[in-house]
């Protein structure tokens, strides 16, 4: 069982690290992540700026911070499971 946690750890901190690669260092800027995570974002913003016309201006803003935070927790729970 250790195997398989210390496996799956190393399976999420190689997924990390190869989305925050292809989107901040290949020429198409476009990883697996950070393509699908700000989707469903933007489209809950478009929804609701017709209520709250502030909240399209945040989305750009919060949608890096999740991505960055999506990031973190990946490596964070990868290094716990494996260590």
């Amino acid at each position: 069982m250790t195997l398989f946690l210390s496996l799956l750890g190393a399976c999420l901190i190689l997924f990390a690290l190869r989305d925050i690669f292809d989107t901040l260092f290949h020429p198409s800027g476009k990883g697996m992540l950070s393509r699908a995570l700000p989707r469903p974002l933007w489209r809950g913003a478009r929804r609701m700026s017709a209520q709250y016309p502030l909240i399209r201006e945040l989305c750009g803003p919060v949608t890096l911070l999740a991505v960055t935070g999506s990031w973190a927790a990946l490596l964070v729970i990868g290094w716990a499971l494996v260590l």
